[in-house]
């Protein structure tokens, strides 16, 4: 396993997200195939005990059918719930959210990576946080990410809708940073599985250090340029 420190991630041109003050935030690339996932996960679990995980979810439904129980759908991840909204989206649904901690070492930790994997942060974000007073602030710093997908179902979806979604990413995982998270971003499952923690150089390299026995390797714009240039990139 192989993990690859890049600092300031926005001055890059394959970065797609606009809008991040400069310097931006560092990251921690962890790219593996996607068959090495699973290890992957588990070792992260391991390497970030001292840290508190926390999740957003939302769940989409027609009215009176459940909401976005994450406790019910997969006993013991949810540690504990700070919040939950319901609100109608301009289709008719309802857009179910939940903030919660939860536990990395739940068998099912590595399906709400996959949730947010396959919602592109649409309705599922992870992140950490050395912190765990700042999980009160959770709900406010991820918020955003709520409105990404009834913007996307919406029928008066604005004809820069691509650029409004990009610019609401941009700025809810800054919120996130500045209120003391790290973001867990999945990679595209091509060509690579992983994920990318966004956050500040000290935390990353702290993680980085418990995850690997080797030094992070500084210098891999090529790798993560590759990465994007064959296609993956991150799943938001």
């Amino acid at each position: 396993m192989i993990a690859y420190l890049l600092g300031d991630v926005p001055q890059h041109h394959w970065w797609p997200f606009p809008g991040w003050p400069e310097p931006g935030p560092d990251s921690l690339w962890l790219p593996c195939p996607p068959a090495d996932e699973p290890t992957l996960v588990e070792a992260l679990a391991t390497a970030s005990k001292q840290f508190t995980w926390v999740a957003m979810a939302t769940r989409h439904h027609r009215p009176g059918a459940g909401g976005a129980d994450l406790s019910a759908r997969f006993p013991g991840l949810v540690r504990s719930t700070f919040d939950t909204s319901e609100l109608k989206s301009p289709n008719g649904l309802i857009a179910s959210t939940v903030w919660c901690e939860i536990d990395p070492a739940s068998e099912h930790f590595g399906r709400v990576i996959s949730m947010s994997r396959r919602s592109r942060g649409r309705g599922v974000c992870v992140a950490l946080t050395h912190n765990s007073l700042s999980t009160s602030a959770w709900r406010t710093s991820s918020i955003g990410m709520m409105w990404r997908a009834p913007l996307a179902v919406s029928p008066d979806k604005p004809s820069n809708y691509s650029t409004l979604d990009g610019l609401i990413v941009s700025i809810s995982l800054m919120a996130m940073i500045e209120t003391g998270f790290v973001p867990v971003v999945p990679l595209d499952l091509h060509p690579s599985a992983g994920f990318v923690l966004l956050g500040r150089w000290d935390s990353l390299d702290e993680i980085a250090a418990r995850l690997v026995p080797t030094r992070p390797i500084s210098n891999s714009q090529d790798v993560v340029e590759e990465l994007f240039a064959a296609g993956g990139g991150v799943a938001l």
